[in-house]
């Protein structure tokens, strides 16, 4: 539901003054650079209460399925190993930092996702999402950049017990994130 809301936010924004034929190619076009130069600097994690109000179905919606997600695993019986909450016990993870692998893990469950990344990137050859990506996905649990970004300072239990890798030679906002092998492994069921 959070990469639908993104979706939504990427064909408000980007999307909007961008030929279709152009999409998931690396090309900006004068229109785009039209609108960034008519609007005022505004920091990352702010949203225009008109893009807010596009979005907030899909947030409640997100909100509602945590929810249910949540009492279901309550009513677990104890003699399940849940694998993910294991992981996230196992590895002291925070909601945030587990909501981060559960992205980053999309694309091995569906090659639907590695499109759709490409998609949002506006770069078909990146399968994975990056920083950047994973913060708009995650905005409105994240709230806050700095809670965003401390997901993957060297210090975070993600990056410090290897459970992503995060790539590329790029600022931080631009580098790709991928789940360890061995982690989507275990947690698609092998051991």
């Amino acid at each position: 539901v959070l990469v639908r809301a993104q979706t939504v936010r990427w064909r408000l924004t980007i999307g909007a003054s961008k030929p279709e034929q152009l999409w998931g190619m690396v090309h900006v076009t004068d229109a785009e650079v039209d609108a960034y130069l008519q609007n005022g600097f505004v920091p990352p994690n702010y949203l225009p209460t008109q893009l807010v109000n596009s979005l907030k179905d899909y947030w409640h919606e997100a909100t509602l399925l945590e929810r249910n997600i949540r009492r279901r695993i309550e009513a677990t019986p104890e003699s399940v190993t849940l694998r993910l909450g294991r992981l996230a016990s196992v590895c002291n993870l925070s909601n945030h930092q587990r909501d981060v692998i559960l992205v980053c893990l999309l694309p091995e469950l569906d090659g639907r996702y590695r499109r759709l990344f490409g998609y949002l990137q506006d770069d078909v050859s990146r399968i994975n999402p990056t920083v950047e990506l994973l913060l708009q996905i995650l905005f409105p649990i994240f709230g806050d950049l700095e809670v965003g970004r401390s997901c993957f300072e060297s210090e975070s239990p993600l990056i410090k017990q290897h459970l992503i890798a995060v790539s590329g030679d790029d600022s931080l906002p631009m580098s790709s994130v991928r789940v360890d092998p061995h982690v989507a492994d275990y947690l698609l069921g092998s051991d």
